[in-house]
């Protein structure tokens, strides 16, 4: 009988998260739509957003430094020959152009043409010209790509591990990667490809922030930086954290991770209704600790609160979630 509270408990919880399941598929196809587009919100100051294909979570972009800073911790490793497989975008850039062919010397270091020479395979047709055409700048053959491959990874962002880490958007709409080798680039891809989207639809999709973008790239051991201690997993630098983070590894299906984000007395009740969950029961509890907004509080103690739709009795119901300071400056949850 000890055990009957508890698990009363987690079934009700199981009960409010399989209710919201309708309401987060709809604000999930909205994502889906949109994954991968830079989003200008045209109801307010222009404000740019990303919608990462990875995790379908938007990313502020405060200006253009900021946008290239998490445009590389949103990256993924990419191989040359999986590169290859997808054709060549070219906006505006700028920089020294020494063979005066309209792409910049740092452009052709990266693409591996002459950058002395406009026409690097010398027949007769420029580099640019080339490369517009899907044409190979350093032979004479038409190149081939890979559609079907460039479809499934549109709208992701590349780091080409195998030339020094430059970085490359697969833009949605037209399957071509732009080289973004500075901060000017990417606001010359914001310029160009960005889509206006009104506040409505912008706010039915969850959010994450630049502190927590950590989809880490893959680097060849030889070219990883040197890591410096950090907080461990537990220890959260904020309230918000605690329920972002728990959330991030709730969806990776990291249930012991996930634990670490709760406090020890609710970890047995969190636990619980983890392994009880099917995929989307977890993916709901998961978007739940995400859409949480600050709601009350103070230094110590901090409330989040979440809306969603209960299904079985045709109302909405306001969740909140108390995170706690621990003695350590880390914040847990300490309650569902």
């Amino acid at each position: 009988m000890k055990n009957k509270p508890q698990k009363i408990i987690s079934l009700l919880l199981c009960v409010l998260l399989f209710a919201p399941i309708k309401a987060v598929l709809a604000d999930e196809a909205l994502a889906k739509k949109l994954a991968g587009r830079i989003l200008l919100q045209v109801e307010s100051r222009g404000e740019t957003w990303y919608i990462n294909p990875q995790n379908l979570r938007k990313y502020y972009f405060r200006d253009s430094v900021e946008a290239f800073s998490l445009m590389k911790k949103l990256s993924i490793g990419i191989s040359n020959n999986n590169l290859k497989k997808i054709p060549v975008g070219l906006i505006d850039y700028s920089g020294q152009d020494s063979d005066a062919d309209s792409l910049p010397d740092r452009l052709e270091n990266v693409l591996g043409t002459d950058s002395v020479k406009n026409d690097s395979d010398n027949d007769g047709f420029s580099d640019k010209l080339e490369i517009e055409n899907g044409f190979n700048p350093l032979g004479r053959e038409k190149l081939i790509f890979d559609r079907t491959f460039a479809d499934k990874q549109s709208g992701k962002i590349f780091l080409q591990v195998e030339n020094r880490g430059a970085l490359w958007y697969l833009n949605p709409t037209d399957k071509k990667r732009y080289y973004l080798g500075e901060a000017d680039d990417v606001s010359k891809i914001i310029s160009q490809f960005g889509l206006g989207i009104k506040n409505s639809s912008l706010n039915s999709m969850l959010s994450d922030s630049l502190s927590i973008a950590s989809q880490n790239p893959i680097v060849p051991p030889s070219s990883q930086p040197p890591t410096t201690p950090s907080m461990p997993l537990n220890q959260t630098s904020s309230a918000a954290s605690a329920l972002t983070n728990a959330a991030t590894a709730i969806r990776a299906g990291q249930t012991e991770n996930a634990l670490t984000y709760f406090t020890p007395e609710i970890k047995n009740r969190v636990k619980y209704s983890l392994d009880y969950f099917n995929n989307d029961s977890r993916l709901a509890f998961a978007n739940l600790l995400s859409a949480a907004k600050e709601s009350g509080g103070n230094d110590n103690e901090k409330t989040f609160s979440a809306e969603t739709y209960f299904d079985l009795g045709g109302y909405k119901i306001k969740l909140n979630f108390l995170i706690k300071k621990q003695s350590d400056n880390s914040w847990l949850i300490a309650n569902l």
